[in-house]
């Protein structure tokens, strides 16, 4: 079974990659400073996660996990040695508290699998995160082995579009390590961060230029999830599932959907019906 490392056990880490990377067959090792939730994973080996269809919940257990303190450098680069891939999601304010950890899973890299590649999958709220993760490393590696890392670890910035709503009080009450997530699992990350090859993970996309999907959740996305927003406030609506119920609403923002859409068509040459597919699964996620 392969393995994996995921900085960060929090919702996204667990509702997200955890479950990406469990349905791919990769035993998880989750790097946290939560003592109690490290106690909890460990105790459990698995957690809840609870698929929001409509009004409904798809319950399903994510096994082959445990969790290790991050604090524990040695620990976390003996996990990190045999590992194929390694994702963070930290939030961009904790990454300079995983920076240390980052450093010396690359010096051991360095000294003992130095023909070998690693890939980092950073799953965080950043546009160039890739290289803002790069710059703090400078100071903690050596010349010799920035070199390395720029030939050997990637680095590659993601677009996470995965809604991660809180999870119902009888749900925690139920297990206190289960997470609510929408119905989808895709992490589109950039092609040009990879170094050696990345492994092949159902629902992780490598694709090059990576701008068109960070302008794709940006202007597709945020866009129509603001708009949605606005429009629902001056109604009077308290959830975004109300707002996208009330037609007049969601004419707009299937309209703005359009015109978004039609824009980046013709900028990166990408076919309008997939676009407009997306579109039209927005406006079903919302709803």
């Amino acid at each position: 079974m392969s393995k994996a490392v995921i900085f960060g056990a929090g919702n996204i880490g667990r509702g997200l990659v955890g479950r990406i990377l469990f349905e791919s067959e990769y035993k998880v090792t989750f790097v946290d400073v939560n003592e109690k939730l490290i106690k909890l994973i460990n105790s459990a080996k698995g957690y809840p996660i609870y698929v929001t269809i409509g009004n409904e919940y798809d319950h399903r257990n994510i096994k082959n996990v445990n969790a290790i303190d991050g604090n524990d450098i040695d620990a976390v680069i003996s996990t990190a040695k045999d590992v194929s891939v390694i994702a963070t999601a930290v939030g961009v304010n904790a990454l300079k508290y995983i920076i240390p950890s980052i450093a010396a899973i690359i010096k051991q890299r360095y000294i003992e699998q130095p023909d070998g590649y690693l890939n980092f999958i950073l799953c965080e709220n950043m546009i160039d995160v890739h290289l803002y993760v790069k710059e703090m490393l400078k100071e903690k590696l050596t010349e010799a082995e920035y070199m390395f890392m720029e030939e050997h670890i990637g680095f590659c910035q993601s677009s996470i579009g995965c809604m991660v709503p809180a999870p119902a009080e009888e749900l925690l009450k139920k297990n206190a390590l289960a997470v609510a997530v929408e119905d989808y699992n895709k992490i589109y990350t950039d092609k040009d961060g990879v170094r050696g090859e990345l492994p092949d993970i159902d629902n992780i996309v490598a694709y090059s230029p990576f701008s068109f999907y960070i302008n794709r959740k940006l202007f597709m996305h945020n866009m129509s999830h603001s708009v949605c927003a606005y429009l629902g406030f001056h109604k009077g609506y308290t959830y975004i599932w109300q707002s996208i119920l009330d037609q007049e609403i969601r004419n707009k923002v299937e309209r703005a959907l359009e015109e978004t859409a039609s824009a980046l068509s013709l900028n990166y040459n990408v076919e309008m019906r997939e676009l407009n597919e997306h579109a039209e699964d927005l406006v079903r996620r919302y709803g």
